[in-house]
């Protein structure tokens, strides 16, 4: 059985992480999961190749699942990359569970968040 709720997976430079995160959503295989990738920074030779390699890993994803890509062409940087990726997802999704590229969830922390997710879905708090 697939997972319900979206997936937003916040990107940038660190593939060894963003890889372990995603084995771990994959393990839950959620319907729908929205992918957002900082560009590299101006002139980091290093970040470009570090970006292109998280960016590889979502090309071949090994469950069905409806992907959403948003592979920045310019360097946004912390604060308005992320502003902008949850701004992204919320502009079609009613509710997420937003995770970023060093933060290792288990199956229970999705679970968690599914039924906070419900159980607050008309709180205006």
């Amino acid at each position: 059985m697939q997972f319900e709720k979206p997936i937003l997976l916040v990107t940038f430079n660190r593939p060894d992480t963003t890889k372990k995160v995603l084995e771990a959503i994959a393990n839950v295989q959620p319907k729908k999961l929205y992918v957002f990738s900082d560009a590299p920074r101006e002139g980091n030779e290093n970040d470009t190749v570090m970006v292109g390699a998280v960016r590889d890993l979502f090309m071949n994803l090994n469950w069905e699942v409806e992907l959403h890509t948003k592979f920045e062409n310019r360097n946004l940087g912390c604060a308005k990359g992320v502003s902008s990726a949850i701004s992204w997802i919320f502009e079609t999704e009613k509710q997420a569970i937003i995770l970023e590229d060093d933060c290792l969830p288990n199956n229970a922390f999705f679970d968690f968040c599914s039924q906070m997710l419900d159980r607050y879905e008309n709180s205006d708090q």
